[in-house]
Protein backbone atom coordinates (compact mmCIF):
# COMPACT_ATOMS: atom_id res chain seq x y z
CA UNK A 1 0.00 0.00 0.00
CA UNK A 2 1.09 3.02 -1.12
CA UNK A 3 1.56 6.05 1.97
CA UNK A 4 1.07 9.84 1.46
CA UNK A 5 4.83 10.60 0.80
CA UNK A 6 4.59 7.93 -1.96
CA UNK A 7 1.93 9.63 -3.51
CA UNK A 8 3.34 12.89 -3.28
CA UNK A 9 6.32 11.66 -4.91
CA UNK A 10 4.46 10.37 -7.89
CA UNK A 11 2.45 13.75 -7.99
CA UNK A 12 5.68 15.69 -7.81
CA UNK A 13 7.55 13.35 -10.69
CA UNK A 14 4.85 13.67 -13.21
CA UNK A 15 4.43 17.64 -12.73
CA UNK A 16 8.20 17.83 -12.84
CA UNK A 17 7.54 15.70 -16.23
CA UNK A 18 4.79 18.04 -17.06
CA UNK A 19 7.47 20.97 -16.54
CA UNK A 20 10.10 19.74 -18.79
CA UNK A 21 7.75 19.12 -21.37
CA UNK A 22 5.90 22.74 -21.58
CA UNK A 23 9.62 24.23 -21.13
CA UNK A 24 10.19 22.04 -24.04
CA UNK A 25 13.51 20.89 -23.00
CA UNK A 26 15.23 18.31 -25.41
CA UNK A 27 18.12 15.56 -24.40
CA UNK A 28 21.23 17.40 -23.04
CA UNK A 29 19.46 20.43 -21.91
CA UNK A 30 19.77 21.64 -18.06
CA UNK A 31 16.42 21.08 -15.75
CA UNK A 32 16.08 24.21 -13.41
CA UNK A 33 17.96 24.22 -9.75
CA UNK A 34 16.23 22.16 -7.35
CA UNK A 35 15.17 25.64 -5.10
CA UNK A 36 13.46 27.29 -8.27
CA UNK A 37 11.85 23.91 -8.65
CA UNK A 38 10.93 23.61 -4.98
CA UNK A 39 9.73 27.45 -5.31
CA UNK A 40 7.56 26.92 -8.16
CA UNK A 41 5.79 23.57 -7.37
CA UNK A 42 5.16 24.52 -3.22
CA UNK A 43 7.26 21.90 -1.89
CA UNK A 44 10.16 21.54 0.14
CA UNK A 45 13.84 20.62 -1.85
CA UNK A 46 14.02 17.18 -0.18
CA UNK A 47 10.56 16.53 -2.18
CA UNK A 48 12.01 17.51 -5.11
CA UNK A 49 15.36 16.03 -4.87
CA UNK A 50 13.53 12.37 -4.54
CA UNK A 51 11.63 13.23 -7.52
CA UNK A 52 14.83 14.18 -9.06
CA UNK A 53 16.73 10.44 -8.43
CA UNK A 54 13.46 8.41 -9.04
CA UNK A 55 13.51 10.23 -12.56
CA UNK A 56 17.25 9.43 -12.70
CA UNK A 57 16.66 5.87 -11.85
CA UNK A 58 13.87 6.00 -14.89
CA UNK A 59 16.60 7.26 -16.94
CA UNK A 60 14.93 10.21 -18.01
CA UNK A 61 17.26 12.47 -16.51
CA UNK A 62 21.15 12.70 -15.30
CA UNK A 63 23.66 14.24 -13.52
CA UNK A 64 26.51 15.60 -15.57
CA UNK A 65 29.87 17.49 -13.83
CA UNK A 66 29.57 20.79 -14.51
CA UNK A 67 26.34 21.26 -16.04
CA UNK A 68 24.04 19.94 -13.75
CA UNK A 69 21.04 17.71 -14.20
CA UNK A 70 20.12 17.55 -17.65
CA UNK A 71 17.56 15.48 -19.99
CA UNK A 72 18.46 12.18 -21.25
CA UNK A 73 15.17 10.97 -22.23
CA UNK A 74 14.25 12.29 -25.60
CA UNK A 75 10.28 11.24 -25.65
CA UNK A 76 9.23 12.80 -22.18
CA UNK A 77 5.72 12.80 -23.46
CA UNK A 78 5.65 8.98 -23.77
CA UNK A 79 6.88 8.77 -20.38
CA UNK A 80 4.01 10.26 -18.80
CA UNK A 81 1.94 8.98 -20.90
CA UNK A 82 2.62 5.52 -19.91
CA UNK A 83 2.39 6.48 -15.85
CA UNK A 84 -0.88 7.46 -16.32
Amino acid sequence: MMDNQDLRLDKVEMRLIEVFIYKELKPGDAIPKETELATVMGVSRTVIRESLNRLKTMGLIETKKHRGTIIKSPDLSAVLGKSL
